[in-house]
């Protein structure tokens, strides 16, 4: 499958769905370490550890105790959960993204006149790897 909209997504939360999602990211970043050495007439720099963070934004719905709930109660207890995005659904040989401990970050809430309220977990990698292949 090539290109493909995120309308048949899904995201897990300890081996749970998250009820509601309007939307995710994912940032995968590593660090620039200086390699410099006398004798050089420009910088060098090489590709350091890996790191990765991304948000999360539903539709707000406190009855979605084992999706979005866990997530606001790992972020107050300040857990660490697994969190799996599935871009394109999670049927098998769809790719999926895994994140095995992950930490939450921040939650951010918004609403006005004529929209959704709203909320958005930002979230990272507390130790590991992040893991992307496809679902069995």
């Amino acid at each position: 499958m090539g290109v493909a909209t995120g309308n048949d997504g899904a995201i897990h939360v300890g081996g749970n769905a998250v009820a509601q999602i309007r939307g995710w990211t994912l940032d995968r970043t590593a660090n620039r370490v200086d390699a410099t050495v006398f004798g050089q007439s420009s910088r060098s720099s090489l590709a350091g550890f890996a790191d990765g963070t991304g948000s999360l934004t539903v539709a707000w719905d406190e009855t979605d105790a084992n999706g979005q709930e866990a997530l606001m109660a790992a972020f107050e207890d300040k857990t660490t959960v697994s969190i799996v995005l599935y871009p394109k659904g999670n049927e098998s040989n769809l790719p999926r993204i895994t994140i095995a401990n992950g930490v939450l970050l921040g939650v951010s809430d918004s609403g006005g006149i004529d929209e959704l309220l709203e909320r958005t977990f930002e979230f990272g990698k507390s130790t590991g790897e992040i893991v992307e292949d496809v679902v069995p």
